[in-house]
């Protein structure tokens, strides 16, 4: 008998998500939590495993490994193999790839998906390392899909899923009205995990010099949390216009998404940013890097008073201030449209088409499978691993 949905609907099918991390408040474990909350209710019995959380404060069937830039390669597996021991046969999803490499001659998948959140350094590498490996691809924009064809073409192309992330209320909420300009100074927000690295928050005070340069009159909020908050507060701690809010969820996040005239991104990379479809949902303006097709994507009829150059920060001062200077006609039409282009960004519609493509992976018969990690790479520790093959990640 199949090992599909539709023909074992007695047993719920198990699935396991490997993610880097799980425990914080990004993008990617965003959608960890939604599973979290709703696999049970698709017919399916959710496990996870994260690979750096310190801890575990999900219930259920939650694992964190705890690793640390000195342990090896092999012994990382080792965890890994001891933690999904009792969750054999499952069907193993990895978010962004993260552990394929090494985990894929010890997770005892039944089928294997990669869900393909962020179109990072090296992600045409990655693509092809794990194409050979897995029994298909998630994919959160279309152009991220149409890059796996291309990169892959003799990839099945059925097992190819297009999975448009959901907002839990993806119908238009232009919560603050449509009165155009209000007057006063021009609020602008970030939210999302505050961090250096791919969030380049450093880059902030760069922005805000230029549009001070170019005579706005702003107010800027920063809705989050993240390692390199502290730094910020102590760069703008003389400055009133700039509000750190912490960490915010549900109506109060709403309510503070819903008083922002513009959304900025300074990243250099990003997937389907759900803080931009979540602005763009109340209406909000992004001004966004034009660092991949699925940034054309996302921003849709924004994207052309929005995108700018990745890392010019005087390019984006500029594309706010054109913002600021829009007739409020224009700009109620822009906020209009900004809404309307996610609304079929439901949460039923991810559902449908997620349980879907996990029946029809179940249904088909497994693909290959080869190991990937030599023994060299398995001494290695991983904080010198990732510095010499900074590609396979």
């Amino acid at each position: 008998m199949s090992k599909s949905l539709s023909a074992e609907a007695s047993r719920p099918l198990p699935v396991l998500h490997v993610s880097a991390s799980r425990e914080d408040h990004g993008g990617i474990q965003g959608i960890l939590r939604h599973h979290h909350e709703f696999d049970g209710d698709l017919g399916l019995d959710p496990r996870f495993v994260s690979l750096f959380d310190r801890a575990v404060t999900w219930e259920g069937a939650c694992r964190s490994l705890g690793c640390h830039g000195w342990q090896s390669i092999g012994s990382i597996r080792r965890q890994f193999a001891e933690a999904v021991e009792p969750w054999a046969d499952s069907l193993v999803i990895y978010h962004d790839g993260w552990g394929l490499r090494w985990f894929v001659s010890c997770d005892r998948a039944f089928r294997r998906i990669v869900f393909l959140h962020t179109e990072r350094p090296h992600a045409d590498d990655l693509v092809r390392t794990f194409a050979p490996r897995v029994d298909g691809f998630f994919c959160v924009s279309r152009s991220f899909l149409e890059r796996v064809r291309r990169l892959c073409p003799d990839f099945p192309p059925e097992r190819l899923c297009l999975l448009p992330l959901c907002v839990e209320s993806a119908a238009p909420r232009l919560v603050r009205g449509n009165e155009g300009s209000r007057g006063g100074p021009l609020r602008i927000g970030f939210a999302g995990r505050v961090e250096r690295g791919a969030k380049r928050l450093d880059r902030l005070p760069d922005l805000m010099a230029a549009m001070d340069r170019l005579g706005l009159d702003f107010r800027f909020d920063v809705s989050g949390d993240g390692s390199y908050l502290p730094a910020l507060r102590r760069r703008f701690a003389s400055d009133p216009r700039v509000r750190f809010l912490g960490w915010q969820a549900n109506e109060a996040y709403r309510r503070t998404v819903a008083s922002w005239d513009v959304f900025v991104l300074v990243s250099d990379y990003e997937g389907f940013s759900r803080a931009v479809m979540e602005c763009m949902c109340c209406g909000v303006i992004p001004v966004h890097p034009d660092f991949s097709p699925a940034a054309v994507e996302l921003l849709g009829p924004a994207g052309g008073i929005g995108l700018y150059p990745t890392g010019d920060m005087e390019a984006a001062a500029k594309r706010i201030a054109a913002i600021s200077r829009m007739d409020p006609d224009t700009l109620n039409s822009l906020r209009r449209q900004c809404a309307a282009h996610l609304a079929d960004h439901t949460v039923d519609r991810y559902h449908q088409t997620y349980r879907r493509f996990l029946d029809l992976v179940t249904s088909l018969p497994p693909r290959a499978i080869s190991p990937l990690s030599s023994h060299f790479e398995r001494i290695l520790p991983l904080g010198a691993y990732t510095r010499l093959f900074p590609r396979r990640f």
